[in-house]
């Protein structure tokens, strides 16, 4: 090496340094601040969409109180009256049940006693239910009668059915889910629902749904104890409901932000379950797929509870795509530091 290049390298060796050095403090600048921004995003993500979920379960948790407080109606109408007869159903519930027919539907099932079951029927006959008979509950469409039983419940009253339906005449009492539900609430006077069962013969065939009872007791005689709810009891109001169209009636009202995906799932659910129900934001393409508890919890979520009568779901929310957010801002952050040092190092 000749003495003309050591004097040319010289100089260039002693700026090489301090370049580089800057264009590390920069890079050191630009991704501290990518970080620090991108926290900050996390952060707030994690509010905008925990805000958003609790948002979805009240305005679910509302709604379906909205519908209840139907059934709650009714059992203040018979408490009111000494007796009620078809056409005073019809028109009462027909106002209670305006625009929501489609989505449920309520019964009336009085307590018939073993020696009142031949007089009873015949009334039911003679009042313009043809061949009305007390029937067993069966999944299977086929619905023989029932065993010989010191008391039934027999759907005598319904909204929205013709008279020749077959749920007219069906025991509550004859399948085991519905009769544990009417016998909590007959028992403690209490609203009792059935989560996840099959209702026969809705508007367009079986459907999945939840069952809801409300006991009615006799004018005038005490029910303090269980003894006298059992004496005493008139019937029992069921309110018959579709899962998925009254969840989504109630969404379609409210007035959310599209950002999140819904997972229904039974209490008692394990970690295999499926939901009951799944509710995609308009956001997304395509149908929801079903994913078990146990995949949903594994991803970010929020949880909560939502309350029909005595039984709960856990209701799971998931942000959209599974992520809480896109840190786009940070990625700005990013760019103009590099920017602004990128000049101050060609000046």
């Amino acid at each position: 090496m000749d003495l003309a290049e050591v004097r040319t390298k010289g100089p260039l060796a002693r700026h090489l340094f301090p370049i580089l050095a800057a264009a590390a403090i920069g890079l050191a600048i630009a991704v501290s601040s990518w970080f620090a921004v991108s926290m900050w995003e996390a952060r707030l993500a994690t509010a905008s969409f925990t805000n958003d979920a609790g948002d979805y379960a009240a305005a679910l948790q509302n709604g379906l109180d909205q519908y209840l407080n139907k059934l709650v109606a009714v059992r203040a109408f018979y408490d009111s009256s000494v007796t009620v007869d078809p056409d005073e159903f019809e028109v009462f519930t027909g106002r209670i049940l305006q625009g929501v027919s489609g989505r449920m539907k309520l019964t009336w099932s009085p307590r018939v006693t073993r020696d009142e079951r031949a007089k009873f029927e015949a009334k039911a006959r003679v009042d313009g239910l043809e061949g009305y008979t007390i029937k067993t509950w069966a999944a299977d469409g086929v619905m023989p009668p029932p065993a010989e039983r010191d008391e039934y419940f027999p759907v005598r009253y319904a909204t929205d059915l013709p008279k020749d339906a077959p749920a007219f005449g069906i025991d509550l009492a004859s399948e085991p889910m519905r009769r544990e539900t009417l016998e909590r609430a007959r028992d403690g006077d209490c609203m009792a629902t059935a989560l996840n069962i099959v209702l026969r013969h809705f508007r367009h065939g079986d459907r999945h749904g939840f069952f809801v009872a409300l006991p009615v007791y006799r004018q005038g005689l005490p029910h303090e104890s269980v003894e006298e709810r059992r004496s005493n009891t008139l019937g029992i109001l069921g309110g018959v409901f579709q899962t998925a169209p009254v969840l989504d009636a109630i969404l379609q009202t409210a007035a959310l932000p599209p950002s999140v995906d819904l997972y229904l799932y039974p209490v008692s659910a394990g970690p295999n379950a499926a939901p009951v129900y799944t509710r995609s934001t308009p956001l997304q393409a395509g149908p929801l797929k079903p994913k078990t508890r146990a995949e949903i919890e594994a991803l970010p979520h929020w949880s909560g509870t939502l309350k029909a009568g005595d039984a709960s779901w856990n209701l799971l929310v998931t942000p959209i795509g599974g992520g809480l957010t896109r840190f786009y801002r940070a990625w700005i952050v990013l760019v103009i530091v590099l920017l602004v040092f990128g000049r101050w190092w060609s000046g």
